[in-house]
Parts: C-alpha cells; sequence; structure tokens
C-alpha cells in the first residue's frame, strides 16, 4: 500500500496517468539550487503519480507540476518556510 491507500500502480501505469493530468497541472517554478530539498518534500509527502519534475526550464530554473491544487499550495508553504528571502506561489 502506498499513502492514499491504493494499490501501488506499476510504472507504465504512472506515465499514463501522469499524461493525462500534466496539460492541467499546477506548476510551480523554483530555483535550482533546493532541487534536492523540493525533491524530498515530494517524495514524503505525495505519491509518485500525484507531482512531476522537470529539470532546467530556464536559467537556474526546475517547474514541479501538481496534479491538485491543495499539493501545490503545500509545497509553496513548505518552501517559502524553508527559504524566507524567496517567494514561491503556484501558476
Amino acid at each position: 500500500m502506498n499513502k492514499t491507500g491504493v494499490q501501488p500502480l506499476t510504472p507504465l501505469e504512472v506515465v499514463d496517468y501522469k499524461n493525462r493530468w500534466r496539460t492541467s497541472a499546477t506548476m510551480v517554478r523554483t530555483h535550482s539550487d533546493i532541487v534536492d530539498v523540493a525533491k524530498t518534500w515530494c517524495r514524503r509527502n505525495l505519491d509518485r503519480w500525484e507531482w512531476s519534475m522537470t529539470a532546467y526550464t530556464d536559467v537556474y530554473e526546475h517547474t514541479f507540476e501538481f496534479e491538485l491544487v491543495e499539493n501545490a499550495d503545500a509545497f509553496c508553504e513548505y518552501i517559502n518556510a524553508q527559504y524566507p528571502d524567496r517567494r514561491f506561489a503556484s501558476l
């Protein structure tokens, strides 16, 4: 079982599922320096099919995509608390 109490998906099912929601995903752009902290939060708090990361979408920038707005908001809240000198918001 996983975080949501559902049977784990196969890797192919994860890819198929992500492809369905990624066109309407909530995105959060982060600085590349905090990628480890951001990925760790996602891995600890979300199932693998609920988020995705694209590296270097701009200079020193990675983009995280979330299936649910609530997950993106929780992610931003955590990152903003860790890095108060920078502000991150969902797009």
